[in-house]
């Protein structure tokens, strides 16, 4: 039998903090990062961190067995906007797009 991690009230709530503000910076990118960000790959980057964070802080707070953090799912639109946006926007300018 596997045992889970067992995580403290204090680590689960900085997991949380953490899942939330790293879903809602992720979401508010485009405007938080605006004027330092000069290129599309940029944005790109920042972007997958933060969702890469979200999904990793998720993920352990899952893996301890926290079901009640389960509502954490609830924030993966906001987490994968951008870099799902950047993805799609970098695949049709690799496929014949007009992005200049």
């Amino acid at each position: 039998m596997v045992r889970r991690p067992d995580l403290n009230r204090r680590a689960r709530l900085a997991l949380v903090i953490i899942a939330v503000l790293s879903a809602a910076t992720s979401a508010s990118m485009r405007w938080t990062l605006g004027m330092f960000a000069t290129t599309v790959s940029t944005y790109l980057l920042v972007g997958a961190g933060l969702a890469i964070i979200w999904l990793a802080s998720t993920a352990a707070l899952i893996a301890a067995g926290c079901r009640r953090s389960l509502w954490l799912l609830l924030l993966a639109p906001a987490a994968l906007l951008w870099p799902a946006a950047f993805c799609l926007l970098l695949w049709s300018c690799h496929h014949g797009g007009d992005c200049t």
